[in-house]
């Protein structure tokens, strides 16, 4: 597998909002953002897996459904499953008005958590 253009704009990317997320646990304590931009840099590292497999994906933001392909790939990402869904909760919940949740710090923390432990991954398969 081998880096292009394409690839390093989602690994670039996913690594922003990763960034933004730590920063924003020290600095804030607006936790559904920091949840919605894991949910984005889990979204971008997956599609950065799959890209550099060669896998196609269609044009889709639902972490399940990009899971699922990796899976396909390689069947030790069945160990993200749960993680990938609590993710996938953040792309729009937070995000909206009509949404009375609340977000944590503790889910915010294990946002993060996830997001680092799916990059780590990914990076392991990828050497």
């Amino acid at each position: 597998m081998k880096k292009n253009k394409l690839t390093q704009i989602w690994l670039d990317k996913a690594e922003e909002d990763l960034l933004y997320a730590k920063i924003a646990l020290k600095e804030t304590k607006i936790y559904g953002l920091l949840c919605f931009h894991c949910q984005q840099a889990t979204e971008k590292l997956l599609k950065f897996y799959l890209t550099m497999a060669g896998i196609k994906f269609r044009k889709t933001h639902i972490l399940p459904e990009l899971l699922i392909l990796c899976i396909k790939a390689d069947e030790n990402f069945n160990q993200f499953k749960e993680s990938v869904l609590i993710l996938d909760k953040y792309y729009i919940e937070p995000r909206y008005s009509e949404s009375l949740e609340v977000y944590s710090k503790k889910e915010a923390q294990q946002a993060i958590r996830f997001v680092e432990e799916i990059k780590k991954f990914i990076f392991r398969k990828l050497k």
